[in-house]
């Protein structure tokens, strides 16, 4: 039985133990300034700050080395404006800087600076936390990625330009993300100095997807995300005989429509041993994609008659986003993805099954 060749997993662990305590009175004047990369279309509030939670040990807010995984969600806090030359410079005070804790006094906020002249072209952030009355960001560059897709038959490659020249020496982890509208439909990571990328074209939906790359570098004590700007994809896929299929959660079945199948990447909570998808035509599915997985390892089988299953497919360890090959031989009907022993189905945005 083969495994999947294709999957992401990120884990992210912290605690309060671990945040950065302030240094900083609440009362203290604080200048932050740096320079972006001016560009000749800038559309309304292109540079923003941003406070997050307690600045935990390691770079990025979200806690997570490129955000794909439980995300934070950032306050907007300020629109500083920037001259001809791309400078800026923006006042604070200490308590701007600081969250609260019951326990260990003030404790240093994350913050994100974001730079995005306009929607869709390429955008860059840094993280950083003040403990000093007077902080110097790096430089807010910009990835002109000049990303270029080529479709074929049954798959399409994109290509694009090294991150290299921004970080300085650092190592970057690249994440690609395929989107269709605000739905994702596939992020995975890629090594550091790759410059192609191959998908299949039945990751797509039949919706216009975009293509979007990122790359992260841990510069302590700042973390930086440059993101490319997005290119079309020119080929759309069909939609996926999984879609609108109704399901049931450990035999009990759900309510229409099923959240698994609407085609949206909102996670839906699952916590059941087993999912069981009944569509309305029999299909010999070769792949299994989860879209936004967490749980652990599983086994999917197949049925003509929703009665008896045949195992087509196995994974011993659970990722984000996965796509499983199945040995599917008869067109079946209804399809089971069941936790394996002792585990839990936690939760996931998508099932889809693909011909």
């Amino acid at each position: 039985m083969r495994r999947t060749v294709y999957s992401l997993v990120i884990v992210a662990v912290a605690s309060v133990a671990c945040a950065r305590v302030s240094r900083l009175s609440a009362g203290q004047d604080i200048v932050v300034s740096g320079e972006v990369e001016t560009t000749p279309q800038v559309g309304p509030n292109p540079l923003q700050v941003l406070r997050y939670g307690p600045y935990f040990l390691g770079s990025f807010c979200d806690l997570s080395a490129n955000g794909l995984l439980n995300p934070a969600v950032g306050e907007s806090f300020l629109q500083p404006p920037f001259d001809d030359g791309g400078h800026y410079s923006f006042s604070m005070v200490g308590s701007d800087t600081q969250a609260t804790s019951s326990t260990r006094g003030p404790l240093a906020r994350c913050l994100r600076l974001r730079y995005a002249p306009i929607s869709g072209s390429p955008s860059t952030e840094v993280d950083f936390s003040v403990q000093s009355t007077s902080v110097t960001l790096p430089a807010a560059n910009l990835w002109h990625a000049n990303v270029q897709i080529t479709p074929a038959a049954t798959a399409a490659q994109a290509r694009w330009e090294a991150v290299s020249a921004l970080v300085n020496g650092a190592t970057p982890q690249q994440t690609v993300t395929l989107s269709a509208g605000s739905d994702a439909l596939w992020q995975g990571s890629l090594s550091p100095d790759a410059r192609s990328w191959n998908f299949p074209l039945y990751w797509l939906d039949d919706r216009p997807a975009t293509f979007a790359l990122s790359a992260s570098v841990d510069a302590a004590p700042f973390g930086l995300r440059f993101n490319s700007e997005t290119a079309a994809v020119p080929v759309q896929g069909m939609a996926a005989p999984s879609h609108g299929a109704a399901c049931d959660y450990d035999g009990v079945a759900h309510g229409y429509p099923c959240p698994l199948t609407d085609g949206k990447s909102d996670i839906a909570s699952v916590n059941a041993k087993s999912i069981t998808l009944h569509l309305y035509a029999a299909v010999a599915a070769q792949h299994l994609l989860l879209r936004r997985y967490v749980g652990g390892g599983f086994t999917v089988e197949a049925s003509v008659d929703g009665v008896v299953f045949t195992p087509v497919g196995e994974v011993q360890t659970g990722a984000w986003f996965i796509d499983v090959p199945l040995t599917t031989t008869l067109p079946a009907k209804t399809y089971r993805v069941s936790a394996l022993s002792g585990g839990t189905l936690s939760a996931l945005a998508e099932v889809v099954l693909a011909p």
